[in-house]
Formats: C-alpha cells, sequence, structure tokens
C-alpha cells in the first residue's frame, strides 16, 4: 500500500504590498519602456560575464547605450549577419574607446587573425 500525504502545505509565494519597502513588479529601474528594460537586463548580463572572465570592465549603462541604439538593437543576434559588440584590442579590456559593434562574420574572421578595422 502506497501512503500518500495529502496534508502537504503549498509553497508559501508572499503578496506584493504597495509600501512595505518591497519593490513592486510596476517599477523598474529603466523605466515601463521593454526595450530598454532588455538592454539593462543584457548589459548587466555582459557586465557579469567579463567579470567572471577576470576582465577590465569600464563600460556603464550609458556608453552600453550609446553603443547600441535602437537601430542596432534589434541586428544582433547568432548568425554570421548578426551584430555584436566586440574589442579592438582584447589586452586593454572593455572600455568606450576599444568597443565597436561589428557583424559576427567580422568577429570570427577578426579571432582567425585579422584586423577588426579592416571589417568595419
Amino acid at each position: 500500500m502506497i501512503y500518500i500525504n495529502t496534508n502537504m502545505r503549498k509553497p508559501y509565494y508572499p503578496t506584493p504590498q504597495t509600501d512595505s519597502g518591497r519593490r513592486r513588479r510596476d517599477r523598474w529601474i529603466t523605466g515601463s519602456d521593454p526595450v530598454l528594460r532588455d538592454k539593462y537586463y543584457a548589459y548587466l548580463k555582459h557586465r557579469a560575464q567579463a567579470k567572471y572572465r577576470r576582465e577590465h570592465y569600464e563600460l556603464d549603462f550609458e556608453d552600453w547605450l550609446e553603443l547600441w541604439p535602437d537601430s542596432k538593437w534589434h541586428l544582433r543576434g547568432r548568425y554570421s549577419h548578426s551584430l555584436c559588440l566586440t574589442l579592438l584590442k582584447p589586452e586593454f579590456g572593455w572600455v568606450r574607446e576599444n568597443c565597436v559593434v561589428v557583424n559576427r562574420g567580422s568577429q570570427c574572421k577578426r579571432i582567425g587573425g585579422r584586423n577588426v578595422s579592416e571589417h568595419i
């Protein structure tokens, strides 16, 4: 005979309260714009990955927004014609003057030994 415990508690999920110090879901750091929220989340992931790889990182969110305007933001991805952020010279780290947005095909060629400035 299999015993099933029917008295198990349901998981506790606290309800968001208005002014008790908890941040509600409609109050985002970036405001209500979903594209700006996606950019901020991508910036946080990029910064965390650089920290994990122990790379020098001085980009702030304003620099990130300059590198990724709305016209380029929707063109990024995983294909060779998609855009990505890369370093001109990897030894200098992630600073504004050393970052450029190129297509992924150019980045792969640079990794193979060519210079990024040829493909911009």
